[in-house]
Order: C-alpha cells, then structure tokens, then sequence
C-alpha cells in the first residue's frame, strides 16, 4: 500500500519530518517502528517495536521500555499511543528512560466533531470517547497488539490536559497542533482508496490553508511534544 499510493507517501514524509524537526539533544528511540520508515527521514534512529521483523533493532513493548534510567534523549511514534492499552504505563516509562530536557514526539489521530464521523463509522480501528486514560485497565486477555482506540490522544492531551498535568508533572505538554482536514481523508489511508486525482492535490492543499481557523472543528491530526522537566 506504501508504495502504490504516492499521496500517502507524501503526507506520512510530512509528518515523519514534522517529527523530526522537534529532536532535541540525545539519543533517539522510535516507539512501534512498523515498517521503519521514520529511519528514512531521520538517520541514527533505534527502532523498535513489539514484534520481531528483520529491520527492527529492539524489540519491546512500551508499556516496559527496557532501558535504563534517564538515558534517552528523543521518543517518537506516529500513530502508536492510541494502540498501547494502558497509555499511562508507557507515560511513567516515558518519564522514567528520558533525561532532563527529554521529549516525546508524537503525531497521533484526533477526534475533532468531522473526523469523528470518518473514524467512527468508517475507519477499522475504536473511537470511545468515554474512556479513562489514566486509570489502567484490567487486563482481558483479549486485547491484541494492533486494537486501538483513537480518541486516546484527544483525551489525554487536549480534553484532559489538567488531568495530565496532575499525573505527570514531570512531563510538560510543550507543543500541540491540530492539522489535515481534508486531503488526509481524499488519500484514502491505509484501508481505502484514494479519492483524489494526483493534479488536484495543489488545490485541497490550499484549501486547507484556509480551513486552518476551524482546526478544532476539522482536524484529524495531531502533533503532541512533551518534555521531561
């Protein structure tokens, strides 16, 4: 799918870079690599994730990041917060493997009143709006590494940031954007096809310029940075 659809290509370069462009000092750790396609916009990256494929160096779970103490200086995910089934588990590795100054650097969905509609009734993956971020949750049994939910994000950083704040004053919400309204969707993602013809691209991309004042209204993404302190 990566390789047939050049806009999707383009928009996830985008965001990897986006990512990169918040590094700060230190070593960096990105969190489920997948197909490891960060390590192609960022050199010097250890990628990791939760099941063993060949370009993966590290494999691990989030939820316990076996390195040590204040010994990382970057760690970024692109779409994996809202899959991690207890995502305070991985905040308290996060604030723990991290040295002072530190970041998580993510780009994650989120659930503004018209992407909701699309990742609700449309795209695979669960939207639960009610659900509690910061009380771990008892494990089922049932839960595969690919389940999601993706309101964690909407939630955790933007709906209950105070809660946030409360439960990790060490980690700072430092930045936060809301971006892609409609070209996202038009790509069609990972599951669909795509909607829109490739010349027509320059001409949503202005579109979307000037949507960006409706951006809480419109948004199906977000960039999170958060720092050690």
């Amino acid at each position: 799918m990566w390789e047939s659809k050049p806009l999707l290509r383009e928009l996830y370069g985008e965001w990897f870079e986006m990512i990169a462009s918040h590094l700060g000092p230190g070593s960096t750790v990105e969190i489920g690599s997948g197909p490891s396609r960060f390590a192609e916009f960022q050199k010097e990256v250890i990628t990791t994730d939760i099941v063993s494929v060949p370009w993966i160096d590290l494999v691990m779970d989030a939820a316990r990041i076996p390195l040590k103490d204040n010994s990382v200086g970057n760690l970024v995910m692109l779409d994996v917060f809202h899959h991690i089934e207890n995502p305070g588990n991985f905040l308290d590795e996060a604030e723990r493997v991290l040295s002072p100054g530190g970041r998580v650097i993510m780009v994650e969905p989120y659930v503004s009143p018209f992407s909701y509609l699309v990742y609700n009734f449309i795209h695979e993956e669960a939207v639960n709006m009610k659900e509690d971020p910061f009380t771990p949750a008892e494990p089922s049994g049932q839960s595969l590494p690919f389940d999601g939910n993706g309101a964690l994000p909407t939630l955790t950083f933007w709906r209950r940031a105070d809660r946030f704040k409360e439960r990790w004053p060490g980690l700072e919400i430092s930045r936060k954007e809301l971006f892609s309204f409609i070209l996202y969707p038009l790509s069609g993602g990972y599951g669909f096809p795509g909607l829109i013809p490739r010349g027509c691209v320059p001409l949503v991309r202005l579109i979307e310029k000037s949507l960006r004042p409706f951006s809480r209204l419109l948004s199906f993404r977000t960039l999170v940075v958060l720092n050690k302190l």
